[in-house]
């Protein structure tokens, strides 16, 4: 009489779990089986594609967790309420598309293209990626400085990289975002490793094609020699404070009002500082360069009491 075997483990799994045979064993590891077929074109997922050449820019949050544990406790700070962290992650990008193209056009890059801007957030940082041509990185620099400084105005301070190379960026209706690659890790390595202070350094690759960009007369290269600075430890990094430098960023007549609140925000991070030396030094890093970029400027009377950068 044959003998009678026991469950399988996924049986196993679920008739403890209640979700029946959806769950299976995963499949050997590599090597314990006979070699795959290889994957014919037609077994590709579906709206699968090859990576792409994109600019990418990974920018998130400082002090997140801290954030994320005042907005559970009963009296958090304003910028640390449930709603004030919705409200700067909650990124509307749909209409942004025509902000870019009235940007580029100042710059006589031409359009973008449909599409070609591509943001998600997740958690507390924010992915944002365009094609690898002179418009993509121009739109890449401008979104990264648009966004520090809405940060910043918030009293939140940020970090991050641009990179340039292979990705690819899943963004459509119906499906969940999606984004890797060596570029996605690359843009991840500089916030991670390389940026330290609260700033956005470039690759040396995305670096170079600025120096180039920022040779040319043309509006475009105007743009890029303004926005993009050399830091003293070596970076290069978007300048978050370009608009109110004198001669510097022109985006509209006054720039008081946002220029308080980047005075209020750095003065409450060295406050909020003073016992942890560490993260003094990223906001003593901040206010210097503040009162550097306000000097000679209608906003020198706002600066702060640390040495110049």
């Amino acid at each position: 009489m044959p003998r009678k075997t026991g469950p399988t483990p996924a049986r196993r799994t679920a008739r403890r779990t209640g979700l029946g045979p959806v769950f299976r064993p995963l499949p050997a590891a590599i090597g314990d089986t006979d070699p795959a077929p290889e994957l014919r074109e037609d077994d590709a997922p579906k709206g699968f594609t090859a990576y792409e050449d994109r600019y990418v820019l990974f920018i998130d949050i400082l002090g997140f967790s801290e954030l994320i544990h005042q907005s559970a406790g009963k009296n958090p700070p304003l910028h640390g309420s449930v709603s004030a962290i919705f409200q700067a992650l909650d990124w509307h990008f749909d209409g942004l598309g025509g902000v870019v193209d009235d940007f580029l056009d100042t710059l006589d890059l031409g359009s973008l293209g449909d599409n070609a801007l591509r943001v998600h957030t997740f958690s507390d940082f924010v992915v944002a990626t365009a094609p690898a041509t002179p418009a993509g990185l121009a739109t890449v620099l401008f979104t990264a400085f648009d966004i520090s400084r809405e940060w910043l105005s918030k009293k939140y301070l940020s970090r991050g990289g641009i990179a340039r190379g292979q990705v690819l960026h899943r963004l459509e209706p119906g499906a969940a975002p999606m984004v890797f690659g060596p570029a996605f890790l690359s843009a991840y390595k500089l916030e991670s490793q390389v940026a330290d202070l609260p700033r956005i350094v470039l690759s040396q690759a995305v670096r170079k094609e600025c120096d180039q960009l920022a040779e040319q007369a043309a509006p475009a290269g105007r743009f890029v020699r303004q926005l993009v600075r050399r830091c003293a430890d070596g970076p290069h990094c978007i300048d978050v404070f370009a608009h109110l430098r004198r001669n510097g960023l022109a985006l509209a007549r006054d720039h008081l009002t946002e220029a308080r609140q980047f005075r209020d925000a750095i003065a409450h991070h060295m406050e909020e500082a003073a016992d942890t030396p560490n993260w003094y030094r990223k906001t003593d890093w901040l206010a210097r360069r503040f009162n550097t970029a306000i000097r000679d400027t209608r906003y020198a009377h706002l600066r702060l009491d640390v040495d110049d950068d």
